[in-house]
């Protein structure tokens, strides 16, 4: 029952933030300048930048790690790697309304998710304006304590975009909203969650297995009015290692 509760909880949050994109949005943000924005996220990976290989029963999702724009989040995320923290670790909600997967959970904590960092405080938000919610984009799961308000801070559990069409909806709401055109231009060409700007932090991109997630979207069997799989889904093993073209 109390799965049942929280993964309706997080179905709640979903819908809020979808019905309206300002709900991720705080109150006292503004929009970076479009002359500011470089979407490093839609470009290939570069020689020698951090990467993470993810192995699944399903395949092998391989993602680029943001460290100079997430710092912080991508430090904690090899430490969790590096402790083999993910290693056998369910993927515990696989949400085809959103086609979002989510792991990392940890139910000896209270909250649910682990923490491994030196000062052993959650990580906090960290929102670059060069990193956003488009198709493929790896996010650090964040506890929403209140709308337009705070967002706390992030641990262990982290979720992945699938292939997500643009919405007229979302398109519409970032014209009227004035998100940058290249955003808007990225948003419509690329598809995502861009809504949820300035809740969740973007600290890696999919650049090899998307379609892994995609299948896991679109072929896992989920309990019965739940996001949760019905079948053994799960990362075999993560590790750490950087780009080269030569052995992509």
């Amino acid at each position: 029952m109390k799965r049942k509760l929280r993964y309706l909880a997080l179905l709640c949050v979903v819908v809020f933030c979808c019905v309206s994109m300002s709900a991720c949005i705080p109150a006292d943000a503004s929009m970076p300048n479009e002359a500011d924005i470089k979407l490093i996220q839609l470009e290939p990976p570069k020689e020698g930048q951090d990467i993470a290989i993810f192995e699944t029963n399903y395949g092998i999702i391989k993602m680029m790690l943001f460290t100079e724009e997430t710092p912080q989040t991508v430090a904690h995320f090899k430490t969790l790697i590096n402790a083999g923290f993910y290693d056998g670790r369910k993927i515990s909600a696989v949400d085809t309304v959103t086609k979002t997967i989510y792991t990392g959970e940890d139910r000896t904590t209270d909250t649910f998710g682990k923490v491994m960092t030196e000062n052993g405080k959650d990580v906090p938000l960290e929102v670059h304006p060069n990193l956003w919610h488009f198709t493929g984009a790896v996010s650090a799961y964040q506890k929403v304590n209140g709308f337009n308000s705070k967002y706390t801070n992030s641990d262990s559990r982290f979720f992945i975009i699938g292939t997500k069409e643009a919405s007229e909806q979302t398109l519409f709401q970032m014209k009227e909203q004035e998100f940058p055109q290249v955003v808007q231009d990225a948003y419509k060409e690329h598809g995502g969650l861009v809504e949820y700007a300035g809740c969740f932090t973007v600290f890696a991109q999919v650049y090899d297995g998307l379609e892994v997630v995609d299948d896991i979207l679109e072929n896992v069997q989920l309990k019965e009015d739940s996001v949760e799989p019905a079948e053994e889904l799960y990362i075999k093993k993560a590790t750490l290692s950087t780009y080269s073209s030569q052995n992509p």
